[in-house]
């Protein structure tokens, strides 16, 4: 269909610039050949088509999991007409972080943004899950030795004797 093509290959700053355009753009490039109407097809389409030429590109911005960037451009163009503070502020804690960090103007529009600078925002908010993870399994760790910590006190107080060896160990998250 000719409308989702449109989609497809929009630039930046038009009406029908959006999700598809960004995840399209993130790992493919794409051509639109010519537009095809639907008296060369039988039966006859109600909609116009057109033909487009995907490209795989070799070299794409990298990301840990592709579903930081389909998240973060879901919550950006749930609300496109909505300057971008918001859906910033709904991705971090500390939005004016990002930012300044990423040179953002916060008064444009999720229609305004180029392509790389999702893929940018993106990449903040993974760094920022990974660190919330890792503090996480941290404090879960924190947890399990200080109750472990606390049983070796019992059972010290009442005369048993421990010997405990530790060796260390990376925590990968």
């Amino acid at each position: 269909q000719k409308e989702v093509a449109d989609r497809i290959v929009a630039n930046v700053n038009s009406n029908k610039y959006g999700r598809l355009t960004i995840l399209t753009e993130w790992k493919m490039k794409v051509i639109k050949i010519m537009d095809i109407e639907p008296n060369n097809f039988f039966p006859r389409p109600k909609v116009k088509s057109s033909l487009l030429y995907f490209t795989p590109k070799e070299n794409f911005y990298k990301f840990k999991n592709s579903k930081n960037l389909e998240t973060v451009t879901n919550i950006f163009f749930q609300n496109k007409r909505k300057m971008i503070k918001k859906p910033l502020n709904i991705l971090f804690k500390d939005s004016s972080q990002v930012i300044k960090k990423l040179n953002l103007d916060e008064k444009c529009r999720p229609q305004n943004i180029e392509p790389l600078t999702f893929f940018n925002i993106s990449k903040e908010y993974e760094e920022k899950l990974i660190l919330e993870n890792g503090n996480e399994t941290l404090n879960r760790l924190i947890l399990v030795f200080s109750d472990l910590e606390s049983k070796l006190l019992i059972l010290t107080s009442i005369g048993f004797t421990f010997l405990l060896e530790f060796k260390s160990f990376d925590i990968i998250c």
